[in-house]
């Protein structure tokens, strides 16, 4: 297992310049325009949903906006929710005092599961030793403590899933590469059709999103016991300090073992891969979780 302490950025480097590295992988069909204030105009050309471009600078240390390279049109500002920044190949979190990314707030009610129309992530890592004592010890993710089970786009109430996607999003993947944080063909499979078709992004972007996100975090080895919610929860801050306690959800039961055992960690991210609150929690743990090794 790979472990990354997780990046900090301070407020004043947020809207400096970047280097060629940084991209914005565009999840919405949003507009773009030579000056931020002519955003609100009609009729103007708007982004490629699945497009990534070179990112060149922000407009502020929130963020709000980010100037991007358009080949053949030039340089142009947009909204930076309306995709995804990568910045130097690595995932941020983000910086102090910088605020959360303006999003609309969609909900299963108004929404029909539209690709790259959602409010943010949760990356789910599976507790390998529950999975491994209910499923078996012969499963491939039974040599590592923590895998990826999947990164999921969430409305703010609710999740899209099986989106709609034209076949060049469905592009090729390097099997061996995602193996390293997700080793299971099925699990491929899956979290792609439910889930990533949801992102806005291609197949391959989803997954070497999915890849970073899991590349900048260092996950707790844990001991066999009763733990609170709270206690679990510190041990992964304890690992990962930029996070905070509600941005950690807590999964028990989600197999067919004993009652409120500790089956997940779930982190909510930003469509910019920035760790921020959850703004819905599942509440399947009970006020002390049972933790058991293999």
């Amino acid at each position: 297992m790979k472990r990354l302490n997780v990046p900090i950025i301070f407020a004043a480097m947020l809207f400096s310049s970047h280097s060629l590295a940084d991209t914005f992988t565009a999840t919405q069909e949003c507009p773009y325009a030579q000056r931020i204030k002519q955003l609100s105009n009609s009729n103007l050309s708007t982004l490629d949903v699945g497009t990534t471009y070179q990112t060149l600078t922000y407009n502020n240390a929130a963020k709000d906006f980010v100037r991007i390279r358009i080949d053949g049109v030039g340089d142009k500002w947009t909204k930076t929710d309306c995709g995804t920044v990568k910045e130097n190949d690595t995932v941020k979190t983000r910086g102090d005092g910088a605020k959360p990314p303006k999003s609309k707030k969609y909900s299963r009610s108004d929404n029909k599961h539209v690709a790259g129309q959602f409010d943010y992530y949760k990356l789910a890592l599976s507790y390998s030793p529950e999975f491994c004592l209910v499923k078996g010890k012969n499963q491939p993710q039974c040599s590592r403590e923590w895998i990826v089970h999947g990164l999921w786009p969430q409305y703010n109430k609710g999740y899209p899933g099986n989106c709609d996607v034209p076949p060049n999003m469905v592009d090729s993947i390097n099997k061996k590469e995602i193996f390293a944080f997700m080793p299971s063909d099925y699990l491929i499979s899956h979290e792609w059709k439910k889930h990533g078709t949801c992102s806005g992004l291609s197949r391959s972007e989803y997954y070497d999103f999915t890849g970073q996100l899991w590349d900048s975090l260092s996950l707790p080895d844990l001991s066999s016991g009763k733990f609170s919610q709270d206690e679990i929860r510190q041990a992964v801050i304890d690992k990962n300090p930029r996070l905070e306690a509600n941005m950690i959800e807590l999964a028990c039961d989600e197999g067919s073992g004993p009652k409120n055992t500790l089956d997940e960690i779930r982190i909510c991210f930003s469509k910019e891969g920035i760790a921020e609150a959850c703004t819905e929690m599942e509440r399947s743990c009970g006020k002390n979780v049972k933790v058991r090794a293999l």
